[in-house]
């Protein structure tokens, strides 16, 4: 079984907030994401791309426009998806979750206020920390790693597709005569 997500929870990242957004993948086929203007479907691909974009998850830090409310203080942005198909890197069982958090106010032993920390499924593994090979297998196997995740999704790449598609729905729309009266 090749690996794949299958639920995204995200939690205080942008204009989602305090209340966990949770998006389940469907089984075949391709997720798309349709909403008005700062409905946030960019939150939602910046969120796969903390997790399993080309900057190890661990490194990366938040700007303040990052934080829900853009507000820092005392907000824990947390990220997680649920996957199959990825062996632990320590006991050969089934990684179950991907987790990575912002939080200041309990920063790790380290007092890094990032933590980038995986669940196995095995009942005997206590190894929490992410071996860098475990995350590229799965980005590789689920987000198509021929390309960059940071170029599939850019502004640039976005933009032009979203004005593919909004031209061929206005030409649509506007193909009906019916329609393009009402």
């Amino acid at each position: 079984m090749p690996p794949r997500i299958h639920r995204l929870q995200v939690k205080n990242l942008r204009s989602v907030g305090a209340e966990k957004i949770v998006i389940d993948f469907p089984e075949q086929g391709t997720l798309t994401l349709l909403g008005e203007n700062n409905a946030g479907k960019s939150n939602i691909t910046r969120a796969l791309d903390i997790l399993f974009g080309e900057m190890w998850p661990g490194s990366r830090q938040l700007d303040e426009h990052d934080f829900h409310g853009r507000d820092s203080d005392g907000l824990d942005v947390q990220i997680a998806a649920q996957v199959s198909g990825v062996r632990c890197p320590y006991c050969s069982g089934n990684v179950k979750w991907l987790k990575w958090k912002h939080d200041l106010g309990a920063p790790g032993p380290n007092g890094d206020p990032v933590t980038y920390s995986f669940v196995c499924g095995s009942d005997y593994c206590d190894r929490t920390f992410p071996k860098r090979e475990m995350r590229t297998a799965l980005s590789a196997a689920v987000l198509d790693a021929d390309r960059r995740l940071d170029y599939q999704l850019s502004y640039a790449s976005k933009f032009t597709m979203l004005s593919k598609l909004m031209r061929r729905f206005h030409e649509r729309l506007l193909s009906d005569a019916a329609r393009k009266e009402q």
